[in-house]
C-alpha cells in the first residue's frame, strides 16, 4: 500500500469514504490518502472512469459525461508529496538602509 496526494481545485468540499472511513477533500488543500482510496473515489489509474463518475453522482446519462469529466479534471492526484515553497524575504542578504534615530517623533538635534 502506498499513499497519493489529492488536490481539490474546485470551490466545493467533496466528502467521500471507503470502508467506513470518510475523507474530506477541501478546496485548495492537499489530502494524503491511500492509493486504493484514490482509485475508489476518483478512478485513479483506471482507464474507464464512468463507474466512478456515476458513483459520485456527477453523471446520470451519457449526456452528462462531458461535465462530469470536466469536474473530475479539477482533482489533481500526485504520487509525490506536494512541495511547500516559501518565498524568501526580498531583503535577504541586504542590509536595510540606516534610519535617523528619532525620539518622540522628532529628529534628534545636535547641540551647537
Amino acid at each position: 500500500m502506498s499513499n497519493v496526494w489529492v488536490l481539490n481545485t474546485t470551490d466545493e468540499l467533496l466528502r467521500d469514504g471507503y470502508d467506513g472511513k470518510f475523507y474530506d477533500f477541501a478546496p485548495n488543500r492537499w489530502v494524503e490518502v491511500p492509493d486504493f482510496v484514490a482509485t475508489h473515489v476518483f478512478g485513479d489509474q483506471q482507464a474507464n472512469k464512468e463507474p466512478y463518475l456515476i458513483r459520485l453522482g456527477w453523471t446520470k446519462t451519457s449526456n452528462d459525461l462531458p461535465q462530469a469529466y470536466e469536474r473530475l479534471s479539477k482533482f489533481v492526484i500526485s504520487s509525490q508529496p506536494p512541495q511547500t515553497t516559501t518565498n524568501p524575504s526580498p531583503v535577504v542578504g541586504q542590509i536595510p538602509p540606516s534610519s535617523e534615530k528619532r525620539e518622540g517623533g522628532k529628529g534628534i538635534h545636535k547641540a551647537a
